[in-house]
């Protein structure tokens, strides 16, 4: 790793009843990542297969808010601008394997953003919207992909609802939002694992999108969440014989037309003297159904989890902690958890 580079300037100010918030980054990493495979192989012939792997990431972003009182609430709207950049090249020592690639990834995200807060005698209630839009440039081997390139325009509202009922406070909310692929999901360069085995990305992996309605509420010592999660696009790995060569598998991601995902937990956190216990238990349930090889696979089992957090307060500033955690068997995304 060469040494990373991160710069931060803000300001947070006022004028009269206009609050600003302003804030900008940059950032920067670069390294090189070395392999080399040595296989033995009883029935074919032994490979020595070395390879070198330069990535240079970059990074800017500005962020900029006001607020100010509005017919009793208070409305908050702004814009954001990042712009990110990263080359990542796999050098291969091995052609007549692995290819020498040069990839590249320019990318603009430009946002803004409003919201309206207001207090009223039943609750609080905020509204906002973000709208967006995103340029995706993708070069490879130094000539610019238009095919693989792309550009997004989405617009994500929220909503939240907040009250008391006699001693349980409770937030309903409704939030829209995206989860962009990694810039190492998104690359077409060809890894080497073995002679079995290669690995890549796809430039043309597409964001997932996602819509959560979460419901809140507390009680004393005691919280429980229930959220119900539509996953459009959601990204998971995936094998697939590579073409011309079956034998070969070729590990990349896919996006799933959608997956639906309800989760619920309950806590408690009670201090009982000189104990002070913290037990969550959780239940992730999706629908899902995979079509692979000419069958119909349902992923459907729920996964539940459970912690059990201990802390003893002893005299004299001693603590004795221990803690427990548990998963069942059940199917995430496109895998079962054993």
């Amino acid at each position: 790793y060469k040494p990373g580079h991160q710069l931060n300037a803000y300001y947070n100010g006022r004028i009269n009843d206009l609050a600003i918030d302003f804030n900008a980054d940059y950032f920067r990493e670069n390294y090189e990542k070395s392999s080399l495979s040595n296989e033995k192989s009883q029935e074919q012939e032994d490979r020595i297969v070395r390879a070198l792997n330069p990535v240079d990431n970059q990074l800017a972003a500005t962020k900029l808010i006001f607020s100010h009182p509005l017919w009793g609430g208070s409305i908050s709207f702004g814009s954001e601008y990042s712009y990110s950049f990263q080359t990542n090249d796999y050098l291969s020592a091995n052609e007549e394997y692995v290819p020498t690639s040069y990839s590249k990834i320019k990318e603009h995200n430009i946002a803004v953003f409003a919201e309206y807060n207001h207090d009223f005698s039943f609750g609080q209630i905020a509204a906002g919207v973000r709208y967006e839009h995103v340029i995706f440039d993708y070069f490879e081997n130094h000539e610019f992909r238009k095919d693989e390139s792309r550009k997004y325009d989405n617009i994500f509202p929220n909503a939240s609802f907040n009250t008391q009922l006699g001693p349980i406070q409770t937030q309903l909310s409704y939030t829209a939002k995206t989860q962009r692929p990694s810039y190492w999901s998104l690359r077409k360069n060809v890894s080497y694992h073995n002679r079995f085995t290669l690995q890549t990305g796809d430039p043309t992996l597409k964001p997932t999108i996602i819509h959560d309605v979460t419901l809140t509420n507390s009680w004393r010592f005691l919280q429980l969440m229930v959220s119900f999660q539509q996953n459009r696009d959601a990204a998971v790995p995936w094998g697939k014989p590579m073409e011309g060569n079956p034998e070969i598998t070729l590990l990349q991601p896919i996006n799933l037309h959608k997956l639906p995902m309800l989760s619920a937990y309950i806590s408690a956190t009670p201090t009982i003297g000189c104990w002070s216990p913290m037990l969550t238990l959780g239940v992730t349930k999706q629908w899902l159904t995979i079509e692979s090889g000419g069958q119909s696979y349902e992923m459907n089992r729920p996964m539940f989890t459970g912690t059990f957090n201990n802390i003893l307060t002893l005299p004299k500033g001693f603590t004795i902690g221990a803690d427990f955690t548990y998963q069942s068997n059940g199917h995430y995304n496109n895998s079962y958890y054993n």
